[in-house]
């Protein structure tokens, strides 16, 4: 019966690819684009959904797709651009200067992020509050990060029924986030690209802790207790000032912050799932490091609520995360595809994430082993071979893990 039905399908498929010219095909894809974003008055329910979108992408497989300059894919985000930036010229939103502060408090939460943007990381007041109306609707049961909100770092100009947030990692937090994801920016220019802001630490932070312990560490090099030196003392003490150093970063610095990616990871599941934020936008999620922890932590409370229409691909690099965590995920709120991105020499996390968390098996190192369809496992050592090697080289990973495409099909 599948069989024939594979069969009957290549067969019309045939007669629409002979029979049809490319105005008409582009006629076809729009009206099919129309026909799967009807309204539904169910609350923070979605008009355009991660499942619509798996959908037609499917269907414009069979629809002449190759045959032009651009892949079909390609013309459904072009399509998925073309509707709210023709709405938003429409509504005369596209011409308001939200320097001016009078003109940004009639707007929804939605254009107000859209519209700001910042030259540094520093320049972030416009921001920092954005979030709070949202927290008063998730109610007082949703633990709140120490630091969250969203930032635009693709063009201001850019509108689409579809968005990619990007999660960076640990020591991130003084970082400008249009520069750290610069490639991702360049690779999709007309894409819809928002930042999350988190409270990952700072490489200042972290450098202050290790300078305070350098006392203790000259006294232990000179074999110095109470003031005498003694000198036969000198490998016990250097091992236990050691020793005393990395249990700091590991409960003052790594753990604090990875409890801080735990709760981010679960608000933005709330936000995306319980208020109107994101409302008839389909997400894809981008996370490199320990914003790989946001994201599946993500993933997972979005299992727990049960919400299978906001989540598209999701683009993990050098991750952090526990390959174990994964075996009581089933990761069917994700339409499409979970790429992980791994490389076996990735020295920072075979070695120092091990002295911090000496249990964990990083899916940074190796493939989630899940046996899901939906998941890729790409080993990138080729390209990148060791964890601070990921940005650097995203240029050619990306034409590899087909991510918010669909080349593949192609081949």
């Amino acid at each position: 019966m599948i069989h024939r039905s594979k069969k009957y399908l290549e067969l019309e498929t045939k007669k629409w690819n002979d029979s049809v010219d490319s105005s008409i095909n582009l006629y076809a894809m729009i009206s099919l684009f129309f026909a799967f974003g009807q309204s539904n008055e169910k609350q923070y329910s979605r008009s355009y959904t991660a499942n619509d979108r798996y959908m037609l992408k499917c269907i414009f497989r069979n629809l002449k797709n190759g045959e032009g300059q651009f892949t079909n894919f390609q013309i459904l985000c072009g399509i998925e651009a073309a509707i709210p930036t023709y709405y938003y010229k429409q509504q005369g939103i596209a011409s308001i200067d939200l320097d001016k502060d009078e003109v940004i408090a009639p707007l929804s939460l939605m254009s107000q992020i859209r519209k700001t943007q910042v030259k540094s990381f520093k320049d972030h007041t416009k921001h920092v509050n954005q979030l709070t109306q949202l927290h008063e609707k998730l109610g007082p049961t949703i633990d709140k990060p120490s630091k969250f909100f969203l930032e635009k770092i693709s063009d201001v100009g850019i509108r689409s029924k579809v968005i990619t947030i990007c999660v960076s990692g640990f020591t991130s937090d003084d970082v400008a986030k249009s520069e750290q994801w610069k490639t991702i920016l360049e690779t999709y220019p007309y894409t819809e690209i928002f930042a999350l802001n988190w409270n990952s630490n700072t490489m200042k932070n972290l450098y202050s802790h290790l300078l305070k312990e350098v006392p203790s560490i000259i006294a232990a090099n000179q074999g110095s207790v109470f003031g005498l030196a003694i000198p036969q003392l000198r490998p016990i003490l250097l091992g236990m000032a050691t020793f005393k150093i990395f249990r700091g970063l590991k409960e003052e610095v790594w753990g604090i912050t990875y409890k801080e990616a735990i709760t981010s990871g679960i608000y933005l599941a709330h936000i995306l799932a319980n208020t109107d934020l994101f409302k008839d936008h389909v997400v894809n999620l981008v996370g490199f490091s320990l914003g790989t922890l946001i994201i599946m932590n993500c993933i997972w409370e979005l299992e727990r609520l049960n919400r299978k229409d906001i989540i598209y691909d999701v683009f993990l690099m050098g991750g952090v995360v526990n390959a174990s965590d994964f075996n009581q995920s089933t990761l069917d709120v994700v339409a499409n595809k979970v790429i992980n991105c791994h490389c076996e020499s990735d020295y920072i996390l075979k070695f120092l994430l091990k002295m911090v968390n000496y249990s964990t098996n990083p899916i940074g190192l190796g493939p989630i082993l899940l046996g899901d369809k939906r998941v890729q496992n790409i080993d990138v050592s080729a390209h990148a071979d060791g964890h601070t090697k990921y940005r650097d080289n995203l240029d050619k990973i990306i034409p590899r893990v087909d991510f918010n495409e669909d080349l593949h099909s192609l081949l």
